[in-house]
């Protein structure tokens, strides 16, 4: 199970692929990206089948992540907001979704859990 993981190690960098980053980046970076606020409606509904679709867990955890402004990504010192978009199978789950890009391991003091969904459960 991901949470489980999770609270044991923290979110992990993973390379960023995003279109508007790559003027700034142009060799990439590493991150995670952190949603400026929560999804509703239609929104949340596509991203939990984005998340139920692309993992190999059934059971979707939304996260609070607590850090600072600092550790988020600048580029001249400014703080670089990408808007995110995420489709599978040509089904756009969401788009144009303001998001920042953390550097480093968010350590799992900073992360609480703020919503769980076990699709395993609700197919039954």
């Amino acid at each position: 199970m991901a949470w489980k993981k999770i609270k044991k190690d923290g979110l992990v960098p993973y390379p960023v692929r995003n279109e508007e980053t790559k003027k700034y980046f142009p060799d990439g970076l590493t991150g995670v990206y952190l949603w400026a606020k929560k999804f509703r409606g239609l929104t949340h509904i596509g991203n939990l089948f984005y998340q139920f679709s692309s993992k190999k867990d059934l059971d979707i955890v939304r996260l609070r992540v607590v850090t600072q402004r600092e550790s988020l990504v600048h580029w001249n010192g400014h703080l670089v907001e990408t808007t995110h978009y995420s489709d599978i199978g040509g089904f756009r789950c969401y788009e144009h979704e303001l998001a920042f890009i953390h550097e480093g391991i968010i350590f799992p003091h900073n992360i609480s859990l703020d919503g769980r969904w076990k699709i395993g459960e609700l197919l039954k």
